[in-house]
């Protein structure tokens, strides 16, 4: 099992890089921000995911565990492969797919290739508990102003999550009454 790769980016193109390892080219499927990114001659160092089939090998290549760890928790799910894991990548930053995950957002998360309307509910299902608090914002982090808004929220019976999500698209600058009533819009 290959799980970490260092060496120099050699080609690139859409979603793969040849990265060459002491004089052995791996060829690793990654995601279209990180190819873009990618500059040709300069040193990579990418934790890889290994699939392997019968007849099939390949190496996809996150920049950093957290990455790498929410593909696999995509790869969990029935119906979703290592591609479509990738195409969901693909939708935008990690914390917004996580955010549209936890929170249900159906639309944004069937505007993966090959994501449809079922296949994004099972998803959201499946992993809104599993995918972390979303927005760079984690309940500890909530000064406690803020977690009186989400305790409120739990208590009218949406999840924490749920909660936490809204609490991240509010103006933390005011009033909690006024949080509470964004909130509340953020979640219905």
């Amino acid at each position: 099992m290959i799980a970490r790769l260092k060496g120099v980016v050699v080609d690139k193109n859409e979603q793969l890089l040849l990265v060459d390892v002491s004089g052995v080219g791996y060829e690793v499927t990654v995601t279209e921000q990180l190819a873009e990114d990618s500059l040709i001659d300069q040193g990579v160092l990418l934790y890889t995911y290994d699939h392997i089939r019968e007849n099939l090998h390949e190496l996809f290549g996150f920049l950093d565990a957290e990455s790498k760890h929410f593909f696999e928790l995509l790869l969990k799910v029935n119906g979703v492969g290592p591609k479509m894991a990738m195409s969901l990548m693909n939708l935008g930053e990690s914390k917004q797919t996580r955010g549209a995950i936890a929170s249900g957002n159906l639309a944004y998360i069937s505007g993966a290739s090959g994501v449809g309307k079922r296949l994004a509910e099972r998803i959201s299902i499946e992993l809104k508990d599993k995918v972390g608090v979303i927005a760079g914002q984690d309940v500890g982090s909530l000064t406690s102003a803020d977690n009186d808004v989400v305790e409120a929220l739990v208590a009218l019976g949406y999840s924490r999550v749920q909660a936490t999500v809204a609490m991240s698209k509010v103006d933390m600058k005011a009033s909690e009454e006024e949080q509470m009533r964004q909130a509340l819009k953020e979640v219905t």
